[in-house]
């Protein structure tokens, strides 16, 4: 089912590149449609990444956020800023399975570091 909910919420995640947490898509949602609740910002969101259509980016030790392009690539968490950079590698699989021996359905990757900004 599609709802108005989950069509703003997808709406939120994919107009920006800046990899937002659930509390920042739920504030920019409810700025749209006041009635929101944040129960139902984290429902759509899980239906959007079971659907393959948001990405789900566990940081540890800080929140998953999300990202509404499905291509290929790769993430650099920023240890100074928290911020959430893509990165363009390329489909890593075959090199993956090359060097491991393992036929992967899929892989996430997420390198800490520090963005172009805090590096200077």
């Amino acid at each position: 089912m599609n709802t108005k909910q989950k069509a703003l919420v997808l709406e939120v995640v994919t107009a920006t590149c800046s990899h937002m947490t659930a509390e920042e898509i739920y504030i920019a949602a409810k700025a749209k449609m006041p009635q929101i609740a944040m129960g139902t910002v984290y429902r759509n969101l899980a239906q959007l990444v079971n659907d393959g259509v948001v990405r789900k980016l566990e940081i540890p030790n800080a929140p998953d956020r999300y990202d509404g392009c499905t291509e290929c690539h790769e993430h650099l968490y920023c240890d100074k800023c928290g911020k959430v950079s893509d990165i363009w590698c390329g489909d890593l699989t075959e090199a993956i399975e090359s060097a491991t021996g393992q036929k992967l359905s899929s892989y996430t990757l997420t390198i800490r570091g520090l963005c172009s900004e805090c590096a200077v």
